[in-house]
């Protein structure tokens, strides 16, 4: 399964049964809208059965979501967020389904093709449907007025018998953890990385070993502030929300984040 698809909600209801037998009290009346309920987690739980077996035999997401599609119905969308329904529900994950389907709107356009407001996939149309709006919770948060964080940052590098020591100025809060990563500069591929550094006094260092002569690029991110300290995630804001500046991305899942890159040879 494509690595993007990484949450889901917990169903409320079940199906207990599927012989028509009921699980309320003698007497007790289902409500035409716990039916609708309670026949939507069953088609779910088909949905994810039918595309779970196509995993055995097909690693690729693209197609088995095409074939649930056709099989069930149902536009690719709604496939792909009842599939996800069922998967989380097995680890107790919960998201609503507007951020499920802001997710996976991220993975179907790298895996179909829009053209002219259409979708494909091998030269055919194929029906994604329409997602849910995009929640409030997924939104770019603007930052709490005179709270707002500038980010800056410099680096200061040496290197000796193949260890490359970082030390870093910026002004981020205490204690926000830092990422340092070693890059090759010709396709950005890692060579190798240090989750370990944080803010102290506005400063971050790191020594990373076995690094051979050649051009390489530094880089430096921040993970989501729902991981960071309570110090630094007072201050960086609900979802990074305060973070500003040139070195700041959002993401709908993770929020605003840091990433700085620096060039560097090591001869």
């Amino acid at each position: 399964m494509n690595r993007r698809i990484l949450c889901a909600i917990i169903l409320s209801a079940m199906l207990t049964t599927i012989t028509g037998c009921s699980s309320k009290p003698n007497g007790a009346v289902s409500t035409p809208a716990q039916v609708q309920k309670q026949s939507s987690s069953a088609e779910n739980q088909q949905i994810y059965d039918f595309i779970q077996e196509q995993f055995k035999t097909n690693s690729k997401d693209a197609p088995i979501f095409v074939a649930a599609s056709e099989k069930f119905k149902r536009p690719i969308i709604e496939v792909m967020r009842a599939y996800m329904l069922v998967s989380n529900a097995k680890v107790n994950l919960k998201v609503t389904e507007a951020e499920l389907d802001t997710m996976n709107m991220d993975t179907i356009k790298n895996l179909y093709v829009n053209k002219d407001g259409k979708w494909y996939y091998n030269n055919k149309e194929i029906n994604v449907g329409t997602p849910l709006p995009v929640p409030d919770s997924m939104k770019e948060k603007a930052p709490t007025q005179g709270k707002e964080i500038n980010v800056d940052i410099s680096l200061e590098t040496s290197s000796s018998n193949g260890t490359l020591n970082v030390k870093g100025k910026t002004n981020l809060p205490n204690t926000t953890q830092v990422m340092v990563r070693i890059l090759n500069a010709s396709d950005k591929s890692m060579v190798t990385q240090d989750f370990t550094p944080k803010v102290s006094n506005g400063q971050f260092s790191s020594s990373l070993s076995s690094i051979t002569p050649g051009k390489y690029i530094i880089e430096i991110t921040t993970p989501s502030s729902s991981v960071l300290d309570p110090e630094a995630k007072a201050k960086v804001g609900e979802s990074g929300a305060n973070l500003t500046g040139k070195y700041i991305e959002f993401d709908k899942v993770f929020g605003k984040t840091v990433k700085y890159e620096s060039p560097i040879t090591i001869k």
